[in-house]
């Protein structure tokens, strides 16, 4: 193997899914590489990228530096220390199927090593196991109810109040109240820490539960609800079914524990899901998911796929099977030699971040006072509301925001629409593009990107503008994602009745809906937001076509007035859309999703969640930070 000594970047030290990645890789690696020091090693293997921001650009010299993606990576381009990541890392590996096509999507080469559990510690127990009955008594778990388990977090740290929308635990709490208000004999097992957004919904909608852990008030308990996995063993073995309601994942372990321990299992697909389940434990709205597990309660339908899931868990997720990737994907790698400067550099490196850790001296944020937004306005856009909503935001942080002249030298600019071709000529000032999908849209894709060639990076509005630019060889380097900055809140309304669903239609016009039950409104074809908002006011429900320039932009206004949205599965709107409409493959669904929603619309509107600004100005002072970092590279 050309590569035999390797070195491994902590994990996040939480005792949870990244160190238990770092512990199997690990395990993995036991006799076939060296463990060493970064001074002696030939490469470095991080469970985590976020772990590897400590290092400076060059710090590894020519070592391989190879990451796992611990998420999908299409969340990644939302984060502007990813583009230092991706300076650092020569080779991703991705966990799935899904990681190693978002992977190519972004344009980054990856390899593939899978996701693996201990079967030493998850595994089937027979039903009258002394240690199973011990628990069902403590906890006073009801053996004649449907156990419906998940041991998730569910709520954000920096916020105990607040979902941790990526769990879903707002999908995981709609499906369960569906099935109890239709009084199937359910009852929820919760477990690990930041369980208290769900413990509270639960509660008010009546929904039985046992939280097994530690309750501490509205004091966080991370540090005491972790549980060991031996006994997270024992709860998969008392569940009837584990409930995974993720909007998106890298793994979770979670599937490969429940097929494991021969605990029925239904999941989003997301992350590892398709990789292991049968397309029958997989579902996209919270609807078809209550169905499943009604059909699951009166005739255990998904018993069949218990012993398919756990030997595909067995066959493709072990540590033996984990070892053989490594070594091929180790042994691709070009010898590398570690001379004497290779090993001071890697002495001085280990120094340098045991001095940081001794005296607290990490990064500090980038200060900025004075911003300067270089635009030629075009009052009534999506893309002027955009960059208004920008600047607002940093004003309430106490920045003084000028428009295309500055009394004194800013500290970042701001380059939106501007009048004409060419290099912005700007100095040492960190400059960072703004685009939309309706930013340039009368330039020539050659006259495009010559006006942003020289900007050390881009802010771009969706994931869609973002991959569409890239495909056209127009993204400019050192890109991320914002997203579509929250237009505030709204009026959420509800549907009743027989009345025709009024349907707002955006970009496309169907053709053979039952005009006695759908009531169609084509939408303008004109970027402008309060144009759209009257437009929107009154509709039921959003039909999205592609085409339109700013259908982010139309679909995230929608969310926020509970207007669930119908969209195409081949676009990348689900990103924006998740359990707030239905997705459809062709045309001749569309009957079918429409009525889908009419009958399920409390549902679907309670979960249209919108784009959030949340650390809408950090994040940009990062990406100003890291594109000034890289472009002195």
């Amino acid at each position: 193997m050309a590569v035999r000594r390797v070195h491994l970047t902590a994990g996040d030290e939480s005792g949870w899914a990244i160190d238990e990645d770092l512990r199997l890789l690990q395990n993995s690696l036991a006799g076939v590489c060296q463990l060493s020091s970064l001074a002696r090693a030939e490469a470095v293997h991080s469970v985590w990228w976020a772990k590897l921001l400590q290092y400076q650009l060059g710090e590894f010299g020519r070592r391989h530096v190879l990451c796992y993606a611990d998420n999908a990576p299409f969340c990644y381009v939302s984060e502007p220390d990813f583009l230092k990541a991706c300076a650092l890392v020569t080779q991703w590996i991705g966990r799935s199927r899904e990681a190693i096509a978002q992977f190519t999507a972004l344009g980054l080469e990856s390899r593939f090593a899978p996701y693996t559990f201990d079967p030493d510690v998850f595994h089937p127990l027979p039903k009258d196991h002394p240690e199973l009955r011990e628990w069902i008594q403590k906890w006073r778990i009801p053996t004649d109810r449907y156990l419906i388990a998940n041991f998730h977090r569910d709520t954000e740290g920096a916020n105990l109040n607040a979902p941790k929308l990526q769990k879903g635990p707002d999908a995981f709490l709609e499906t369960v109240a569906w099935l109890h208000e239709r009084g199937l004999p359910i009852h929820v097992l919760l477990a690990g820490p930041r369980r208290f957004w769900l413990r509270r919904r639960l509660r008010e909608r009546g929904v039985p539960f046992t939280f097994v852990g530690v309750d501490t008030g509205d004091r966080d308990d991370f540090s005491v609800n972790i549980l060991p996995r031996r006994v997270l063993n024992l709860l998969y073995n008392i569940a009837d079914l584990y409930l995974i309601s993720s909007r998106w994942e890298g793994g979770p372990h979670s599937v490969l524990e429940s097929a494991a321990t021969r605990c029925k299992v239904l999941s989003t697909p997301n992350g590892i899901a398709p990789d292991v389940l049968a397309a029958e434990c997989v579902f996209r709205d919270v609807v078809e998911a209550g169905e499943i597990i009604q059909r699951d309660v009166s005739e255990r339908f998904l018993d069949a796929f218990v012993e398919p899931h756990f030997e595909r868990a067995h066959a493709h997720h072990t540590e033996p099977v984990l070892r053989r990737h490594l070594l091929e994907i180790y042994g691709a790698l070009e010898p590398v030699r570690t001379g004497v400067s290779a090993l001071v550099q890697g002495l001085r490196t280990t120094a340098r971040h045991t001095a940081q850790r001794a005296l607290g001296r990490f990064k500090k944020p980038v200060r900025v006072r004075e911003i300067l937004i270089l635009h030629t306005p075009e009052p009534g856009t999506f893309f002027d509301a955009w960059l208004d909503q920008l600047r607002n935001a940093f004003v309430a942080c106490g920045c003084a925001v000028s428009l295309n002249t500055a009394e004194s030298a800013p500290d970042l600019i701001l380059a939106g629409r501007l009048p004409a071709p060419g290099a912005l000529s700007v100095g040492a000032v960190p400059v960072i593009r703004l685009l939309d999908e309706s930013a340039e849209p009368g330039r020539a894709d050659e006259e495009f990107a010559r006006l942003h060639a020289t900007a050390h990076g881009a802010l771009v509005s969706s994931l869609a503008t973002y991959l569409d630019l890239r495909s056209r060889n127009l993204l400019p380097a050192r890109s991320v994602v914002l997203g579509p900055v929250s237009a505030g809140p709204a009026e959420k309304r509800g549907f009743e009745g027989d009345r025709p669903l009024r349907v707002g239609v955006l970009g496309g016009a169907p053709v053979g809906l039952d005009p006695q039950r759908f009531e169609l409104h084509s939408l303008t074809s004109s970027p402008e937001p309060e144009r759209v908002d009257r437009e929107l006011f009154g509709k039921d429900v959003l039909l999205v076509f592609p085409g339109p320039a700013w259908a982010a932009a139309v679909i995230d206004r929608a969310l926020a007035l509970g207007v669930p949205v119908v969209y195409p599965a081949a676009s990348h709107w689900n990103w924006l859309v998740w359990f707030g409409g239905l997705a459809f493959d062709s045309e001749s669904e569309l009957e079918e999703k429409l009525e889908a929603v009419r009958a399920d619309y409390p549902v679907l509107a309670r979960l249209a969640v919108p784009g959030s600004d949340a650390g809408l100005v950090d994040r940009l002072l990062r990406l100003a930070a890291t594109c000034k970092e890289l472009a002195q590279v």
